[in-house]
């Protein structure tokens, strides 16, 4: 997605980009407050 955001902003969907965000972001963060426990 990076790359798409990047070299093809006027075609970005907001929408996606936004739907993406919100389910994507919380298990991702889940998984790196996982990490950083086992690292601590």
């Amino acid at each position: 997605m990076r790359n798409f955001l990047i070299h093809h902003y006027p075609g970005v969907s907001l929408k996606i980009t936004w739907d993406t965000i919100h389910s994507d972001l919380p298990p991702l963060k889940r998984q790196l407050e996982d990490v950083l426990k086992t690292l601590r």
